[in-house]
């Protein structure tokens, strides 16, 4: 879908696996919530890379987005994630209307330097998976 003043983003249900292909070595991801009632019912959050780092894991009490910056290590092509949420939501269960299952939004941008992705409010530098 197309979100405003960034690239396009994605919905995920209760889990999704995401491929990113390294543009550069820095990734901005953001990450929100659009549940009704996630004030009074926060949505737990968990991203975590192939060899199970957890770069976010954290209970989202609003639909504010959360930035992070993510550096990957040196020679990596491909940055492998897995995003959980504790539950979803749907839009509007009435056909015609939206039947999705929404968990997360999820939009990504390759960022031009190492300074950039430091600056978002989280960072993680990853490390190479060990063998």
């Amino acid at each position: 879908e197309p979100l405003a003043g960034a690239t396009s983003f994605r919905w995920t249900n209760a889990d999704a696996r995401f491929l990113w292909a390294a543009k550069t070595r820095w990734l901005l991801l953001r990450l929100w919530v659009q549940n009704p009632d996630v004030a009074s019912s926060p949505v737990q959050v968990t991203v975590a890379t192939r060899c199970g780092s957890v770069v976010v894991d954290d209970a989202l009490k609003s639909a504010a987005p959360i930035s992070v910056g993510i550096v990957l290590p040196d020679g990596a092509d491909i940055l492998e994630a897995t995003i959980l949420t504790s539950r979803t939501w749907q839009p509007s269960a009435r056909p015609p209307g939206d039947t999705r299952h929404l968990g997360v939004g999820v939009v990504s941008d390759w960022l031009k330097s190492a300074e950039d992705a430091r600056g978002q409010p989280r960072f993680v530098a990853r490390k190479p998976c060990d063998s």
